[in-house]
């Protein structure tokens, strides 16, 4: 993620710095498939983690009926992301789906924070 910071002393703005952020889906596929508070409790190390070393940003996504685990509620994790860290940018990424003829359902806009 690129963003572009302006000078607090003048209001000059300073060239756009590079961030960097990691997406965690708390997947957990049958042929390494281990117990789930294992998977979350490492999976919420890392996020902890990659706080201390200048990520700016943990997303997680939105995906329902996977059987390995493929984040129904990122609210949940990201609530507990929040509780294990204090300064890195966390939020949903969730994406629009792609609609066919025969589906009618709508499609989800596309959302982004952190």
């Amino acid at each position: 993620m690129l963003q572009n910071d302006v000078n607090k002393t003048d209001g000059s703005a300073q060239q756009p710095r590079l961030s960097f952020g990691y997406l965690y889906d708390f997947r957990n596929p049958e042929q390494w498939r281990r117990p789930w508070n294992a998977l979350y409790e490492e999976t919420l190390d890392v996020v902890a983690w990659s706080e201390t070393a200048g990520f700016r940003g943990a997303w997680v996504p939105e995906h329902h009926g996977a059987d390995d685990g493929y984040m129904p509620t990122p609210n949940l994790a990201l609530a507990a992301m929040a509780a294990r860290t204090t300064t890195i940018g966390i939020g949903a990424a969730v994406g629009r789906r792609r609609r066919r003829r025969s589906d009618s359902s709508p499609g989800w806009p596309q959302v982004r924070s952190g």
